[in-house]
């Protein structure tokens, strides 16, 4: 909340509009931690077929956009316009050219080339029943980063494959032995390391967790503030 209002009154100094939208973070937004992995999830929400917390926080962000393009439209009007850009997939269509634009490279089937990397899958096990009561998102970070999702020195190499996908979310019951995630790198020495990290990061519990009806908690402008926790 200080963070949204300390943004506003920035952008106000500076006279420009801004909306702050105050988000859940008791867990990773979508299923997907990583570079690829992200950006497939990215297309499958622009196909219409991504994750329903994504989908929703990228079409409130959307909405927002539009509206301080265009105060006078309303926030209906402008979510009815970005799901037809979603359903006649030109949205889709721009991403595609964005990438081409900057020199990404495609299959014959038009699936995206990524780059070579990763090579070396495991699953992240439920040790025992219960319900999922937190994915606490720093610490999926640091899982990812230890796969090689990223830096932890300037020069490290990036391993643009590596990355985690989670088959489980926030509130849902999960059986011993039950998958949780998919995590994939370069060797199998990395995945341990994360799994290690992910144990930290999952807080298993016997009662179903309350969870949030809302992925967008409150939004604030310069003057006014709804919140909705």
């Amino acid at each position: 909340m200080k963070l949204a209002h300390a943004m506003i009154g920035i952008a106000e100094i500076t006279g420009r509009r801004a909306i702050a939208l105050i988000s859940d973070m008791s867990q990773p937004l979508g299923n997907a931690v990583g570079n690829a992995v992200e950006v497939m999830e990215a297309c499958s929400v622009l196909n219409d077929t991504g994750p329903y917390d994504l989908t929703s926080v990228c079409v409130e962000l959307s909405c927002a956009m539009l509206e301080l393009g265009d105060p006078s439209k309303t926030g209906c009007q402008v979510k009815q316009s970005i799901f037809r850009q979603i359903d006649d997939r030109k949205a889709f269509a721009k991403l595609m050219e964005l990438i081409r634009n900057q020199g990404g490279q495609f299959h014959e089937d038009g699936r995206i080339a990524f780059k070579e990397g990763g090579g070396k899958n495991d699953f992240y096990l439920a040790e025992r029943a219960g319900y999922i009561e937190k994915i606490d998102a720093e610490l999926v970070g640091k899982a990812a980063l230890a796969l090689g999702a990223g830096r932890e020195k300037k020069e490290d190499a990036i391993d643009y494959r590596a990355g985690i996908l989670f088959s489980k979310k926030v509130g849902d019951e999960i059986k011993p032995g039950e998958m949780i995630a998919l995590l994939e790198a370069a060797d199998e020495k990395k995945i341990e390391l994360s799994k290690k990290t992910l144990d930290e990061a999952i807080t298993i519990s016997d009662t179903k967790p309350k969870t949030l009806i809302r992925h967008i908690l409150g939004k604030i402008t310069k003057d006014s503030e709804e919140i909705n926790y």
